[in-house]
């Protein structure tokens, strides 16, 4: 796995550092990457994308993948990372919460 993640950003290929990244939410064919700064919108599966992240970025729901390092709270329904509220649904949630 790399430590930067390939991304399009105003018409230019950039490298995004993936502990930047606080999570990523899915609206079909197009994922919108969240950091503490920006959100960059791409034109990729979830599925694409979470291959090509490390390990620390787990899915929690079927439209969003987060980073595990950056959780602040968290309970069986929902995940806090720098206030938003991210769901956690049936399907993918921890066995250790």
């Amino acid at each position: 796995m790399n430590d930067q993640l390939e991304i399009t950003y105003q018409g230019k290929v950039q490298l995004l550092d993936v502990k930047d990244i606080q999570y990523i939410k899915s609206d079909n064919v197009y994922v919108e990457i969240f950091t503490a700064k920006h959100r960059y919108l791409q034109r990729k599966f979830l599925g694409q994308i979470s291959e090509e992240l490390p390990p620390q970025f787990v899915r929690v729901h079927r439209s969003y993948l987060i980073n595990m390092n950056l959780v602040s709270e968290r309970t069986k329904n929902f995940m806090i990372i720098d206030g938003q509220k991210i769901p956690v649904s049936r399907k993918f949630k921890l066995e250790e919460v």
